[in-house]
């Protein structure tokens, strides 16, 4: 097929969790924009819908110009697509496809994004997170400006024009918000059903951040039941989505819930109920927990990364190793 008879376009493969798949958007949509590439998200493997219905436009109502709702028959039969292993694939979810090379390493189904000048009319990316560093080879020209940016900066400048939400979902977090929060809310995220987060730091951080305002709300989200009721016997103002839960080691976006739909409403709910506090822990360990941290409105003085040790604390770290010789 000659290129010169449609537009490029770049497929986005979704994968993981939510945090993940948002944040390998966040590279698909700003490597599209550089490089002139229509961007077609594509989370039509199942996890947060019936199985070939796209559940991107479900949750977001973005109007990026580069964004295409569907991808016709032309490309999806189109030989000019790379990595050529999509090629008569292109159905085919990103998991799915890595399964299947399992013994391959991650150029064999994503296109490296580093790489601004691919001739195909279809590229393939796939990821588990952001790889803004390996776009930064092509910032240049009009882009420029995102040289003078690390990468918290533009994810947080895509984040935030990028990713609105559908109105119902916006309106009932909005509800969520005026019901539930208090004058002060600080917002915790335990990633616990695969990650195991340690959840004694985190108590730990949320205790330095509430200070002597004990009475201050908590908004808690988190996949597991018991750190709720773990947080409800420390502190006395802790405020919750309703959601399903699965049972003890289960993980919560890989199971097959009741609704999966609803299942990423959940989770959108949680996510952006997080950016609404004025205070936020978490643990950047996980992608969740790191997309909240971009998206939060709360000054950077009270979003506390349990990952980041204090000056005190790395050089009590580093006292202790020269002891040790």
């Amino acid at each position: 097929m000659s290129s010169n008879r449609q537009e490029k376009i770049l497929i986005c493969k979704g994968t993981s969790g939510m945090g993940n798949r948002i944040l390998a958007a966040c590279t698909a949509l700003l490597y599209g924009e550089i490089t002139g590439r229509k961007v077609f998200i594509d989370w039509q493997e199942g996890n947060y819908s019936e199985t070939g219905k796209n559940a991107f436009p479900l949750f977001f109502d973005c109007a990026n110009p580069i964004l295409i709702d569907s991808v016709s028959d032309s490309y999806l039969t189109s030989k000019s697509v790379i990595p050529k292993r999509w090629e008569s694939n292109l159905d085919t979810s990103f998991g799915k496809m890595r399964a299947a090379l399992s013994d391959s390493k991650d150029n064999d189904v994503s296109i490296n994004v580093s790489c601004g000048n691919y001739e195909e009319d279809v590229v393939v990316f796939g990821a588990y997170t952001h790889q803004t560093d390996r776009l930064r080879s092509l910032f240049q020209g009009k882009f420029q400006y995102l040289a003078e940016m690390d990468d918290s900066e533009i994810l947080k400048m895509m984040l935030n024009r990028d990713f609105k939400l559908v109105p119902e979902i916006g309106q009932s977090i909005e509800k969520f918000k005026r019901d539930k929060f208090g004058r002060s809310t600080l917002g915790v995220h335990v990633r616990y059903t695969d990650m195991k987060i340690p959840v004694e730091p985190i108590i730990s951080k949320v205790k330095q951040a509430l200070g002597k305002d004990r009475d201050r709300t908590i908004f808690l989200a988190t996949d597991a039941e018991e750190i709720i009721g773990k947080f409800r016997s420390i502190f006395p103002h802790v405020v919750t989505t309703e959601k399903w839960f699965p049972e003890a080691g289960g993980r919560l976006h890989l199971l097959n819930v009741p609704d999966k739909f609803e299942n990423g409403v959940e989770a959108i709910r949680d996510l952006f109920l997080l950016k609404e506090c004025d205070g936020l822990v978490f643990s950047s360990q996980s992608s969740f927990g790191r997309v909240a941290s971009l998206l939060s409105s709360a000054p950077k003085k009270n979003i506390y990364d349990i990952e980041k040790r204090s000056v005190a604390q790395r050089l009590k770290s580093k006292v202790k190793s020269v002891l040790r010789g």
